[in-house]
């Protein structure tokens, strides 16, 4: 068993000392006085039989014997450092990687909705376009856009794509008949530059080649990198957006857009949003209450109540 240590209560002093090589800044750490600080490590010392620091006029050094209790010291405190942190209880976290128009769009919007649910767990929203691996140290779910290829993961396709023109009441001055599209088709046309990104979804020019409007004159196109920025340009009145159903579903519920043209194209097949989580998973941890709220979520949402009757598929 090991012996006892009678001037264990001297230790915080001396690993202040240490650190500063002043007893001075040792005693305002602590905020004690500089003598009791002199007097804790001289007891240290006698007790020992060792001479912990050199006493200078203007400064105190570690002597050899000091160095060596300083590593034991410092060592000790760490260790009990971590064990006290293991000992705190710690709120549950949730990591969720999602493409950042997915985030503004829709996940933000509603994610107070899954806080209500489980109002004990912090939320960290890691925007990412790219697919991520799901990290194995924390509980973490990912939503990926593509053609759900993930073979390592649990995944859930969160419903088909339709894609349709969109624009601010503003455009129509307060019209409510079905604009002519080649009056409608002079203002600026906002898309997505998904072919840059190596992606072939339905631009402008797939909507209008169905519409049979391929000849028909239009004006200027205005591409963005992110759907939501080509959303907000189309409420900001800048012109009319091919929109995701998924991203437009609360403004075209709220009014903030609305749908000039008939015509809807459904998204190639094999693209669609995926909520992936690792396989296995306890139905009562985060990441299954995570999944199973999102699950619900998606097939209430606007546009799921009022999905096309018709869509024509793209071709492309």
């Amino acid at each position: 068993m090991s012996r006892p240590i009678r001037g264990f209560g001297a230790l915080p002093s001396f690993a202040a000392a240490a650190r500063w090589q002043s007893f001075t800044a040792a005693a305002d750490e602590l905020g004690v006085t500089q003598a009791a600080v002199s007097h804790q490590i001289r007891e240290l010392e006698e007790q020992l039989g060792v001479k912990l620091f050199q006493r200078t006029a203007r400064a105190v050094r570690l002597t050899a014997s000091g160095e060596i209790l300083k590593r034991a010291v410092d060592g000790a405190f760490e260790e009990i450092a971590q064990a006290m942190a293991q000992l705190k209880p710690t709120r549950p976290s949730l990591r969720v990687t999602t493409p950042p128009s997915f985030a503004a769009k829709w996940l933000v919007p509603r994610l107070d909705r899954f806080l209500e649910q489980v109002p004990d767990v912090d939320v960290f929203i890691d925007i990412q376009n790219r697919m991520t691996e799901l990290s194995g140290r924390d509980t973490h779910v990912a939503i990926q856009f593509g053609a759900g290829s993930f073979p390592d993961y649990q995944v859930d396709r969160l419903g088909d794509e339709y894609i349709m023109p969109v624009c601010s009441p503003a455009l129509l001055n307060g019209k409510r008949r079905k604009p002519d599209p080649r009056e409608l088709l002079k203002h600026t046309l906002l898309e997505v530059d998904w072919h840059s990104q190596g992606a072939n979804w339905p631009n402008w020019e797939t909507w209008l080649d169905a519409a049979n409007l391929k000849g028909v004159k239009r004006g200027r196109t205005v591409c963005f990198a992110h759907s939501s920025l080509v959303i907000q340009a189309a409420i900001d009145g800048q012109g009319i957006a091919l929109g995701d159903s998924t991203l437009i579903a609360d403004d075209l519920a709220a009014g903030r857009l609305i749908k000039p043209f008939d015509l809807v194209l459904r998204g190639p097949r094999q693209f669609a949003y995926f909520l992936l989580s690792r396989r296995g998973l306890a139905k009562d941890g985060i990441e299954s209450r995570f999944r199973d709220w999102l699950l619900r979520e998606i097939t209430i949402q606007p546009t799921a109540k009022h999905a096309p009757k018709k869509a024509v598929r793209n071709r492309r």
